[in-house]
């Protein structure tokens, strides 16, 4: 295992019928294609806890030859998916989902998608094609302190209203492919 990083991750994502004119009014404004890549991720859950009740949430994120081990704690905003992450990278990701079934966690799913990511100033704009799910934006920025996370919400919400999404999807994909029902909560109309 190598690096970690602690932080806020803060995305809202909504599903998305055109990716290729997203794309287009993305470059329209000036965003950067920062990679188009296949991700594939192995979600566990815990011996100790159920995650689907405390929203959390432990995963194997693999991209070309990289692997990452990521945990995800409770979203603790209503409107975006904010939420702590601690993320390490891992040189053998065999012997980690090995590691993790010694210690009594068990695979629970796995989400495949194809993903173009952008940046457009300080957010990361993911245009998603889903196994099974289909088409998604999400917008996501990284905070270091409660008053960047607090900016950031405010950000990715307002761009993605700006590019016509008033739609928002709170649960992960992995929500969404096991049917977890819909979060409470207000909801707007579809694009």
């Amino acid at each position: 295992m190598a690096s970690a990083d602690v932080m806020w991750e803060v995305e809202a994502k909504a599903p998305a019928r055109d990716l290729e004119a997203l794309a287009a009014e993305l470059a329209r404004r000036g965003a950067q294609l920062l990679a188009d890549r296949r991700e594939r991720d192995v979600y566990f859950a815990a011996p100790d806890r159920d995650f689907a009740e405390t929203d959390e949430a432990l995963r194997l994120r693999t991209v070309e030859d990289r692997t990452t081990l990521t945990y995800k704690g409770p979203k603790i905003d209503p409107r975006t998916k904010t939420r702590r992450e601690l993320s390490v990278d891992v040189d053998d990701p065999i012997a980690a989902a090995a590691l993790l079934e010694a210690l009594g966690y068990r695979r629970v799913g796995a989400v495949s998608k194809h993903r173009r990511v952008y940046e457009l100033g300080r957010t990361e704009i993911a245009l998603d094609n889903v196994e099974g799910l289909g088409s998604f934006v999400e917008a996501e920025e990284l905070a270091e302190t409660e008053a960047e996370r607090d900016r950031a919400q405010e950000h990715v919400l307002a761009l993605l209203t700006e590019l016509g999404f008033t739609q928002r999807e709170r649960r992960s994909y992995l929500e969404l492919l096991l049917g977890h029902p819909s979060e409470p909560g207000p909801r707007t109309a579809p694009r």
